[in-house]
């Protein structure tokens, strides 16, 4: 439950940055016009979502518990009482 929390915690930090990001950037560049494909706000939005999804270092112990969580979530409760007592005695 904690790795779940911990998890939606990043996300929601993360979204919040991005949030911070296009706010900042959104009075800058110049208005799209028709026919043009990009404008210099939404790259300069990119680029900043870029640059903070790169700062997110993968966390293997997260990945690892996260690969088993469709199996733990089939688990009876009993089965996942004993699942946790294995865990924390390793």
């Amino acid at each position: 439950m904690n790795l779940l929390r911990h998890k939606k915690r990043r996300k929601w930090k993360l979204l919040q940055q991005m949030d911070e990001a296009s706010t900042s950037s959104r009075h800058t560049g110049t208005l799209q016009h028709p026919g043009q494909k990009t404008t210099k706000v939404s790259d300069e939005i990119d680029r900043k979502i870029l640059k903070l999804l790169e700062k997110i270092e993968p966390d293997e112990d997260e990945a690892s518990f996260i690969s088993v969580l469709p199996s733990v979530r089939q688990f009876s409760a009993d089965d996942k009482l004993d699942f946790r007592m294995i865990v924390l005695k390793a």
